[in-house]
C-alpha cells in the first residue's frame, strides 16, 4: 500500500511540476512580450524625440523668416512714409508757389 501511495504522490508531484513548467513558460512569454513592448515604446520615444528636434529646427527657421519679413515690412513702411512726406512737400511747395505768384500778381496789380 505504501508503494501505491508513493506512486500516486509521485504522479501528483509530476502533474504539479508540469503545471509549474507551463506557468513558468507563460511568465517567460509574458516577460518577453513586455520586453518587446518596452523596446517598441523606446523606439517610438526616439522617433518622437527626433520629430521634436526637427520641429524645433523648423520653428527656428520660421522665426528667423518672420523676423526678416517684419524688418522688411518696417523698412517698406518707412520708405512709404518718406514717399508720402516727399509728395506732401511737393504738393505744399506747389501751393506756396502758386500762392506766391498770386500775391505777386496782386502786388503788381496794386502797383500799377
Amino acid at each position: 500500500m505504501e508503494v501505491a501511495q508513493a506512486k500516486e504522490k509521485s504522479a501528483e508531484l509530476e502533474e504539479d511540476l508540469a503545471e509549474a513548467r507551463k506557468q513558468m513558460r507563460r511568465k517567460e512569454e509574458e516577460e518577453e512580450a513586455a520586453k518587446e513592448q518596452v523596446k517598441a515604446k523606446a523606439n517610438e520615444l526616439e522617433r518622437l524625440a527626433k520629430l521634436v528636434d526637427d520641429l524645433q529646427q523648423e520653428k527656428e527657421i520660421l522665426v528667423a523668416e518672420v523676423e526678416r519679413l517684419d524688418h522688411e515690412y518696417s523698412r517698406a513702411m518707412l520708405d512709404a512714409d518718406h514717399v508720402r512726406g516727399a509728395e506732401r512737400h511737393h504738393v505744399e511747395g506747389g501751393r506756396r508757389r502758386r500762392k506766391g505768384e498770386a500775391e505777386k500778381g496782386e502786388w503788381r496789380a496794386r502797383r500799377n
